[in-house]
C-alpha cells in the first residue's frame, strides 16, 4: 500500500486471531488524500495477487496512533467495527 503514489500512511489487521466466530481475513487502512478509495484499490491491484487483497480497504482521513507513533492492534480493531458498522458483509455474498 505504502508504495502506491499519493498514500502517506496504511495498515493491514488481520482479523484471524480475535477469537470471534468468523472467517479469517485482512482488513486493510489506507490515508490517501489525494486519491479515491476506487484508485487505491486499482492500483492496489497491479501490485499483488487478488488472493493477497484487503477486504475491506477502508480510507480513512488518518489511522489511530498513539502519542508515541505506535499504531495499537486493538485502535485498529476498533477502527475496523465501527466502520464496519452497517456495512453489508461481502462474505454473506450480500453486496
Amino acid at each position: 500500500l505504502l508504495s502506491i503514489e499519493g498514500v502517506v500512511d496504511a495498515a493491514l489487521l488481520y482479523t484471524g486471531d480475535d477469537g470471534a466466530h468468523r472467517p479469517a481475513r485482512l482488513v486493510g487502512f489506507v490515508v490517501a488524500p489525494g486519491l479515491e478509495r476506487g484508485e487505491v484499490v486499482t492500483r492496489l491491484r497491479r501490485l499483488i495477487e487478488p488472493a493477497f487483497m484487503p477486504r475491506p480497504l477502508f480510507k480513512v482521513d488518518e489511522l489511530p496512533r498513539d502519542a508515541t507513533g505506535k499504531l495499537p492492534r486493538a485502535r485498529l480493531v476498533a477502527l475496523a467495527e465501527e466502520l464496519s458498522a452497517g456495512r453489508p458483509d461481502p462474505e454473506r455474498g450480500r453486496s
